[in-house]
């Protein structure tokens, strides 16, 4: 069992406080990835959970043992970079068993774990070749096996895909996904992707300047974003967004169009109220080319850009001030300048108080 726990954890460089008082518990087993844009502290609290940057205030947990001040060697914990960090005068196998032989583990002990280590992650026919003989994402799976043969508690991952080419972070996204089902430890993984996030974690934590703004499922921080800035982070492309306000019959946008919003769904609604309007690009679609919609709103539009994605196409065009993105599915060319006939689905709209960012609670 390995269960991480963080309560009230800050950071601070001199006056400058950069982890607000965060809390975050790390079920036995369960893959976490920490996400958000540079600079919101998400390299930083994985730095303090391994030991490798000291803590301004608050503990952090490892099965109910405070671990603040131990040595990082000490915490049960293995950490894979971004650097692959390989000795290249070394072959696979001994990158892979030096902390084994550093630690004094017996030879056959040493041998089994890295035998079975290259067996995870299909390195057996390499263990005698060095690190200038192996592709990139070779090299992460000597990075990762050196983390698995030490049987730690805890995974630690630093952005470890972000050198590798967009066909081999694909590959490896797929690697590392499998691994942890088969070896099942509790894994913190941070990214600045959010399609990694989604697709490899069991939960996200979406991080903001120093704060969590939104921890669930990928579906629930997806389907469900507390905030503005949550909306606009998950999801690629990101939800399209737009000012407007309450009035008798639904919303009416800044620049004077009205949407008949069943506004019965949202809590404590007043008319005059400044809200935002989301709708994700999967929501709006070209008629013809989607899913069937269940409040249905037409609009005619004029395609400004289209990107071709093989199945799907995505449409930009102008809207209520602004350049918004449909989804055509069943895709056909499109022409910039092109007329198209569009339907917002309705009943899949998101509104957050325009003050305060936060989301306005759908009872539906």
């Amino acid at each position: 069992m390995a269960r991480v726990k963080i309560d009230a954890l800050r950071k601070s460089y001199g006056s400058a406080q950069v982890i607000h008082d965060i809390d975050l518990d790390v079920r036995d087993k369960e893959f976490v990835a920490l996400v958000g844009p540079s600079g919101c502290g998400k390299s930083t609290t994985l730095r303090m959970l391994a030991g490798l940057e000291d803590i301004t205030g608050g503990t952090i947990s490892i099965d109910d043992q405070v671990i603040n001040d131990l040595d990082p060697a000490d915490r049960g914990i293995a950490m894979v970079f971004q650097s692959y960090a390989l000795y290249p005068h070394m072959s696979v196998a001994k990158n892979m068993s030096f902390a084994l032989r550093v630690a004094g583990k017996p030879k056959a002990e040493i041998d089994a774990r890295v035998k079975e280590a290259a067996r995870i992650l299909h390195l057996e026919e390499y263990l005698d070749r060095r690190p200038a003989d192996l592709s990139g994402g070779q090299r992460q799976r000597v990075a990762m096996g050196r983390a698995i043969v030490r049987r730690p508690d805890v995974f630690l991952f630093d952005e470890p895909l972000s050198n590798l080419d967009a066909k081999l972070r694909t590959q490896m996204r797929t690697e590392i996904k499998r691994i942890h089902q088969e070896v099942g430890a509790t894994t913190v993984y941070v990214t600045h992707d959010q399609v990694e996030a989604m697709t490899l974690a069991d939960r996200i934590v979406i991080m903001r300047g120093g704060h969590i703004e939104q921890a669930g499922a990928p579906d629930e921080v997806y389907n469900h974003p507390e905030s503005e800035f949550v909306a606009s982070f998950i999801g690629s492309p990101p939800m399209n967004l737009t000012p407007a306000e309450v009035a008798d019959g639904g919303l009416v946008l800044e620049d004077g169009t009205k949407l008949p919003v069943n506004l019965a769904r949202f809590e404590g609604l007043s008319a005059g109220d400044k809200v935002t309007f989301g709708l994700r690009p999967d929501d709006i679609v070209l008629s013809g080319h989607g899913m069937d919609v269940n409040e249905p709103w037409n609009s005619k539009g004029t395609v400004n850009l289209s990107e071709p994605l093989g199945g799907e196409t995505l449409v930009f065009f102008p809207f209520a001030g602004s350049e918004w993105i449909a989804k055509m599915l069943k895709p056909r060319a499109l022409k910039v300048g092109e007329a198209i006939d569009l339907q917002f689905d309705l009943s899949r709209c998101h509104l957050f108080d325009r003050a305060s960012g936060k989301r306005i609670n759908n009872t539906k």
